[in-house]
């Protein structure tokens, strides 16, 4: 599983590098800007759920005073999980596919979409292992990962920011099951 979470995290890498050149064709076939996809998204349940809604909201705004320089902002996949690329298992390429959610957003992102994804290997288990899992399972994203590109001590620091923003669409989602 060390290869295999280290080449995940060298395809993510390999992703941001390219993107902090990327200029569309035109225009007409640019991405959104994330506050423009997440607008887009709405808060369903904003009377049922007004508590949520409102951490929901505190959250974004915080999200809009961070800084968007070339090094760790530019166009991500915006769902990267091991639900959306294949592995060729002769030689370990990886295809990334369902691009459908890309948004320009930072970098930090697609790293906590891939915490997440590692959360759900190992969610049914003892607290101590969960956690010695999650920091063995992350060092391999992260060898990957810098393999192609690095991020600041700085922005690394602000992953629980985008954890949090992870959690709270999740919450969303399911939130419209409801009743």
């Amino acid at each position: 599983m060390q290869e295999y979470f280290q080449n995940w995290g060298q395809v993510l890498g390999q992703m941001h590098r390219l993107a902090k050149t990327y200029q569309p064709l035109s225009e007409e076939i640019k991405r959104p800007e994330w506050h423009q996809w997440e607008n887009y998204r709405g808060f369903p349940y904003s009377e049922r759920l007004p508590l949520i809604h409102k951490k929901y909201d505190q959250l974004i705004a915080e999200l809009h005073t961070l800084p968007q320089d070339a090094n760790s902002y530019g166009l991500i996949h915006n769902d990267f999980n091991d639900g959306n690329f294949t592995v060729d298992y002769d030689n370990g390429d990886i295809t990334v596919f369902d691009f459908d959610d890309s948004c320009y957003f930072w970098f930090m992102y697609d790293i906590a979409c891939a915490w997440e994804g590692g959360i759900g290997r190992i969610m049914f288990r003892q607290l101590q292992e969960r956690k010695d899992f999650m920091a063995r399972y992350m060092e391999q994203i992260m060898i990957g990962y810098t393999r192609e590109n690095t991020l600041s001590e700085a922005w690394l620091a602000r992953l629980p920011c985008f954890l949090r923003l992870v959690q709270m669409q999740e919450l969303l989602h399911f939130a419209q099951y409801l009743d």
